[in-house]
Protein backbone atom coordinates (compact mmCIF):
# COMPACT_ATOMS: atom_id res chain seq x y z
CA UNK A 1 0.00 0.00 0.00
CA UNK A 2 1.43 3.44 -1.06
CA UNK A 3 0.98 6.26 1.33
CA UNK A 4 0.33 9.60 -0.20
CA UNK A 5 1.58 13.06 1.70
CA UNK A 6 0.86 16.42 0.64
CA UNK A 7 -2.71 18.13 0.36
CA UNK A 8 -3.78 15.47 -1.81
CA UNK A 9 -4.53 13.41 1.49
CA UNK A 10 -7.48 15.96 1.87
CA UNK A 11 -9.58 15.41 -1.18
CA UNK A 12 -8.90 11.62 -2.17
CA UNK A 13 -11.37 8.70 -1.38
CA UNK A 14 -12.40 5.95 -2.91
CA UNK A 15 -11.59 4.26 -6.59
CA UNK A 16 -9.82 6.07 -9.14
CA UNK A 17 -9.57 3.77 -12.32
CA UNK A 18 -7.16 0.66 -10.82
CA UNK A 19 -6.46 2.82 -7.40
CA UNK A 20 -8.33 2.76 -4.04
CA UNK A 21 -7.98 5.81 -1.79
CA UNK A 22 -8.27 4.80 2.23
CA UNK A 23 -8.55 7.31 4.67
CA UNK A 24 -6.76 6.13 7.73
CA UNK A 25 -5.33 7.53 10.82
CA UNK A 26 -5.31 11.05 9.01
CA UNK A 27 -3.45 9.80 5.96
CA UNK A 28 -4.58 8.76 2.75
CA UNK A 29 -3.02 5.71 0.98
CA UNK A 30 -3.47 4.30 -2.43
CA UNK A 31 -3.55 0.34 -3.11
CA UNK A 32 -4.29 -1.42 -6.17
CA UNK A 33 -8.05 -2.27 -6.61
CA UNK A 34 -8.70 -5.87 -6.31
CA UNK A 35 -9.55 -7.92 -9.58
CA UNK A 36 -13.31 -9.16 -9.66
CA UNK A 37 -12.92 -12.89 -9.92
CA UNK A 38 -14.66 -14.93 -12.71
CA UNK A 39 -16.17 -17.97 -11.18
CA UNK A 40 -14.32 -19.86 -13.89
CA UNK A 41 -11.28 -18.99 -12.19
CA UNK A 42 -12.57 -20.48 -8.85
CA UNK A 43 -10.49 -23.84 -7.55
CA UNK A 44 -12.78 -26.57 -7.07
CA UNK A 45 -11.67 -26.32 -3.16
CA UNK A 46 -13.02 -22.60 -3.58
CA UNK A 47 -16.09 -23.49 -4.89
CA UNK A 48 -16.87 -25.78 -2.13
CA UNK A 49 -16.33 -23.70 0.76
CA UNK A 50 -17.86 -20.81 -0.72
CA UNK A 51 -21.03 -23.16 -1.06
CA UNK A 52 -20.24 -24.00 2.40
CA UNK A 53 -20.16 -20.79 3.99
CA UNK A 54 -23.39 -19.82 1.94
CA UNK A 55 -25.67 -22.42 3.32
CA UNK A 56 -24.07 -21.56 6.88
CA UNK A 57 -24.96 -18.10 6.45
CA UNK A 58 -28.38 -18.92 5.00
CA UNK A 59 -28.97 -20.92 8.12
CA UNK A 60 -28.02 -18.29 10.85
CA UNK A 61 -30.19 -15.90 8.81
CA UNK A 62 -33.43 -17.90 10.40
CA UNK A 63 -32.62 -17.67 13.57
CA UNK A 64 -31.69 -14.39 13.50
CA UNK A 65 -34.74 -13.21 15.62
CA UNK A 66 -35.60 -16.09 17.40
CA UNK A 67 -32.44 -17.38 18.89
CA UNK A 68 -29.04 -15.30 17.72
CA UNK A 69 -30.77 -11.82 19.39
CA UNK A 70 -32.13 -12.52 22.76
CA UNK A 71 -29.34 -15.23 23.01
CA UNK A 72 -26.39 -14.90 21.19
CA UNK A 73 -25.69 -11.85 21.46
CA UNK A 74 -25.89 -11.59 25.12
CA UNK A 75 -22.90 -14.24 24.93
CA UNK A 76 -20.83 -12.40 22.82
CA UNK A 77 -21.01 -9.45 24.99
CA UNK A 78 -17.30 -10.26 26.86
CA UNK A 79 -15.68 -11.28 23.54
CA UNK A 80 -14.70 -9.49 20.57
CA UNK A 81 -17.62 -10.71 18.08
CA UNK A 82 -20.80 -10.00 17.65
CA UNK A 83 -23.31 -12.57 18.67
CA UNK A 84 -23.97 -13.53 14.82
CA UNK A 85 -20.92 -14.06 14.34
CA UNK A 86 -20.12 -16.04 17.64
CA UNK A 87 -23.25 -18.30 16.18
CA UNK A 88 -21.96 -18.60 13.02
CA UNK A 89 -18.47 -19.77 14.42
CA UNK A 90 -19.62 -22.13 16.86
CA UNK A 91 -22.01 -24.05 13.84
CA UNK A 92 -19.45 -24.00 11.69
CA UNK A 93 -18.77 -28.06 12.02
CA UNK A 94 -22.28 -28.91 11.56
CA UNK A 95 -22.18 -28.71 8.28
CA UNK A 96 -20.26 -30.67 5.50
CA UNK A 97 -17.98 -29.59 2.52
CA UNK A 98 -21.19 -29.48 0.03
CA UNK A 99 -22.82 -27.06 2.97
CA UNK A 100 -25.23 -29.64 3.94
CA UNK A 101 -26.31 -30.03 7.35
CA UNK A 102 -24.05 -33.19 7.98
CA UNK A 103 -24.26 -33.60 12.34
CA UNK A 104 -27.49 -32.00 13.88
CA UNK A 105 -25.86 -33.16 16.86
CA UNK A 106 -22.82 -30.83 16.57
CA UNK A 107 -25.42 -27.94 16.20
CA UNK A 108 -26.26 -25.23 19.43
CA UNK A 109 -28.97 -23.05 20.19
CA UNK A 110 -27.73 -21.34 23.41
CA UNK A 111 -25.17 -20.48 25.27
CA UNK A 112 -24.27 -18.70 28.21
CA UNK A 113 -23.19 -18.61 31.88
CA UNK A 114 -25.94 -20.06 33.50
CA UNK A 115 -24.96 -23.29 35.17
CA UNK A 116 -26.11 -26.39 33.00
CA UNK A 117 -28.18 -28.99 35.23
CA UNK A 118 -25.86 -32.34 36.13
CA UNK A 119 -26.24 -35.39 34.23
CA UNK A 120 -29.00 -33.85 32.16
CA UNK A 121 -30.65 -37.00 29.88
CA UNK A 122 -33.09 -37.27 27.55
CA UNK A 123 -34.89 -40.60 25.34
CA UNK A 124 -37.84 -41.26 23.97
CA UNK A 125 -40.63 -42.42 26.08
CA UNK A 126 -40.84 -46.98 26.01
CA UNK A 127 -44.53 -46.71 26.21
CA UNK A 128 -45.32 -43.93 24.04
CA UNK A 129 -42.39 -42.65 20.94
CA UNK A 130 -44.33 -39.55 20.80
CA UNK A 131 -43.12 -38.73 24.36
CA UNK A 132 -39.46 -37.58 25.14
CA UNK A 133 -38.60 -37.84 29.12
CA UNK A 134 -36.45 -35.93 30.66
CA UNK A 135 -34.24 -36.10 34.18
CA UNK A 136 -31.42 -34.52 35.79
CA UNK A 137 -29.80 -33.57 38.96
CA UNK A 138 -30.64 -29.99 40.20
CA UNK A 139 -27.40 -29.51 42.31
CA UNK A 140 -28.54 -26.00 42.96
CA UNK A 141 -31.28 -26.95 45.25
CA UNK A 142 -32.75 -24.60 47.63
CA UNK A 143 -31.80 -20.97 45.54
CA UNK A 144 -33.00 -18.90 43.39
CA UNK A 145 -32.02 -21.02 39.97
CA UNK A 146 -34.70 -23.54 41.49
CA UNK A 147 -36.95 -21.20 39.11
CA UNK A 148 -34.77 -21.26 36.27
CA UNK A 149 -37.04 -22.73 32.74
CA UNK A 150 -36.20 -25.69 30.92
CA UNK A 151 -35.93 -24.61 27.60
CA UNK A 152 -36.35 -26.87 24.10
CA UNK A 153 -35.48 -26.66 20.28
CA UNK A 154 -36.64 -29.69 18.14
CA UNK A 155 -34.97 -30.84 14.86
CA UNK A 156 -37.38 -33.08 12.96
CA UNK A 157 -38.26 -33.58 9.98
CA UNK A 158 -36.04 -31.42 8.42
CA UNK A 159 -37.87 -28.55 10.57
CA UNK A 160 -36.18 -26.49 13.01
CA UNK A 161 -38.93 -25.52 16.13
CA UNK A 162 -38.56 -22.17 17.93
CA UNK A 163 -36.89 -22.03 21.24
CA UNK A 164 -39.73 -22.76 23.30
CA UNK A 165 -40.00 -22.72 27.62
CA UNK A 166 -41.45 -25.69 28.44
CA UNK A 167 -43.30 -24.93 31.65
CA UNK A 168 -41.00 -27.22 34.09
CA UNK A 169 -38.51 -25.46 36.19
CA UNK A 170 -35.14 -26.74 37.82
CA UNK A 171 -36.63 -27.71 40.72
CA UNK A 172 -38.70 -30.59 38.79
CA UNK A 173 -35.87 -32.96 37.83
CA UNK A 174 -37.84 -35.35 35.85
CA UNK A 175 -40.59 -34.52 32.92
CA UNK A 176 -41.91 -35.58 29.92
CA UNK A 177 -41.99 -33.53 26.75
CA UNK A 178 -43.92 -33.84 23.52
CA UNK A 179 -42.60 -34.12 19.94
CA UNK A 180 -44.36 -32.59 17.03
CA UNK A 181 -47.38 -34.51 15.51
CA UNK A 182 -45.39 -36.44 12.26
CA UNK A 183 -41.84 -35.82 13.46
CA UNK A 184 -39.61 -37.48 11.29
CA UNK A 185 -37.09 -40.25 12.21
CA UNK A 186 -34.34 -39.42 14.00
CA UNK A 187 -35.01 -36.06 16.18
CA UNK A 188 -33.37 -34.11 18.07
CA UNK A 189 -33.74 -32.37 21.31
CA UNK A 190 -31.65 -29.51 22.43
CA UNK A 191 -32.10 -28.64 25.77
CA UNK A 192 -31.18 -25.86 28.16
CA UNK A 193 -32.35 -23.24 30.71
CA UNK A 194 -33.16 -19.69 31.14
CA UNK A 195 -33.31 -17.49 33.86
CA UNK A 196 -35.90 -15.09 33.43
CA UNK A 197 -35.39 -12.99 36.30
CA UNK A 198 -31.79 -12.18 34.97
CA UNK A 199 -31.61 -12.98 31.27
CA UNK A 200 -28.96 -15.43 30.74
CA UNK A 201 -28.80 -18.55 29.54
CA UNK A 202 -27.13 -21.80 30.27
CA UNK A 203 -25.30 -23.70 27.25
CA UNK A 204 -27.33 -26.32 25.46
CA UNK A 205 -26.95 -30.05 25.63
CA UNK A 206 -27.98 -32.50 22.09
CA UNK A 207 -29.65 -35.79 22.55
CA UNK A 208 -30.58 -38.12 19.27
CA UNK A 209 -33.93 -39.09 19.89
CA UNK A 210 -34.07 -42.54 17.27
CA UNK A 211 -32.57 -45.56 16.51
CA UNK A 212 -28.79 -44.49 15.43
Amino acid sequence: MTKVKGRIEEVLSGKVGGIVFVQMRGMTYARTSPRKRNPKDWSESQKAHRSRFSALIHFAKKFKRKVIVPIWNKAALNSQMSGYNLFVKTNNAAFDAQGQLADPGSLHFSQGPLLLSYQLKAKLNAINPQLIDVSWKNQLQGTEYDTDSLMTVIYSGDTFSDPEDTGFKRRDEQVQLSLPPDSGLDPYIYLFFYNKKQEIYSNDQTFCLGAS
